[in-house]
């Protein structure tokens, strides 16, 4: 079996596709796993003032069942299957043999969105909360791990799930944002695509189009983290989309609305959006394209539209 390396250099928390090699990383020339998402996003427990969980056995309740779902590709079009698994992670980011191991379940099905039920337990909420380095003082994540097998095609992935606690005041968990719309067009003049299920584009081969992925303004969410003298710290969600095509070229892999602080202001941020342009290939046929959303703390949306290139 090929096993393709994993991609815990490019992002341990989420796996947006990074690949080894010449190809841009938002070209999809084989099997790849674009994105993870918990349903929950985040797991909130309940807590004193300075975090410090009020429950006296048993310190962290095991949960309901979450839902996992995999934002799986592959141009091939063969059926995957999929193996995932709950643990705490070793020097090599990989699962430890030395921790708890919970299997929490496999199946197979078309490319496309996999979902599994994963049960978190009490074991592996505490060993996880050993393993880090404040021993949950600020919140902990349990680590959710697995791979898509095609063939002789294996891709590995590691997903981050966030346990924080709420300080002794209610606090609303994590959402995952939603991409509510694709729009088109010249910037400031775009226009809404289809929200109708099959929709395809129609475009011409060569031809250079310009998508903006709309975020709805309640999606970013305001939220507070402790500094280390545990005094809250309001913010609020700022967006990055990465972009996946299994044809033509995108302008950019990611767009961010997050300032880069070594060589941005708050001025640039005023031009900033989540645009890009999306340049079809010389060749006629389908083309798959994704556009998946991350807020920065774990939570995913995603959304695809169908291309079909032509004179």
């Amino acid at each position: 079996m090929k096993t393709y390396v994993p991609v815990f250099a490019c992002l341990v928390v989420l796996l947006l596709g990074c690949e080894s090699g010449f190809d841009s990383p938002s070209l999809v020339s084989d099997l790849r796993i674009l994105a993870l998402q918990t349903e929950p996003a985040e797991y909130v427990y309940p807590s004193d003032e300075n975090g410090i969980p009020k429950i006296e056995e048993g310190a962290i309740p095991a949960l309901p069942a979450t839902k996992l779902t995999l934002l799986v590709a592959n141009p091939g079009g063969d059926e995957v299957t999929f193996e995932v698994r709950g643990c705490t992670l070793d020097s090599n980011l990989a699962c430890d043999p030395a921790g708890p191991v919970v299997e929490f379940g496999k199946g197979k099905g078309e490319p496309g969105e996999l979902s599994v039920d994963i049960l978190v337990g009490q074991e592996l909420i505490e060993k996880s909360v050993e393993a880090d380095m404040a021993q949950g003082l600020f919140g902990f994540v349990v680590w959710i791990a697995g791979e898509v097998v095609s063939g002789e095609e294996s891709v590995p992935f590691v997903k981050s799930f966030l346990f924080s606690p709420d300080y002794g005041k209610p606090r609303v968990p994590n959402r995952n944002p939603r991409i509510s719309e694709l729009k088109t067009g010249e910037k400031d003049k775009e226009v809404a695509l289809s929200n109708e299920p099959n929709t395809t584009l129609a475009v011409k081969r060569d031809e250079a189009t310009r998508f903006l992925p709309v975020i709805p303004e309640e999606d970013r969410e305001d939220y507070a983290i402790r500094n280390f003298e545990m005094e809250p710290v309001e913010m609020t969600e700022e967006m990055t989309v990465s972009f996946f095509g299994t044809c033509g070229t995108f302008g950019a892999d990611a767009k961010s609305e997050v300032l880069d602080v070594a060589f941005e202001t708050e001025e640039d941020k005023k031009d900033k959006d989540l645009g890009v342009e999306w340049t079809a290939p010389a060749e006629d046929g389908p083309c798959t394209l994704w556009f998946v959303a991350a807020d920065g703390r774990g939570g995913i949306g995603w959304r695809k539209l169908e291309v079909m290139v032509g004179p």
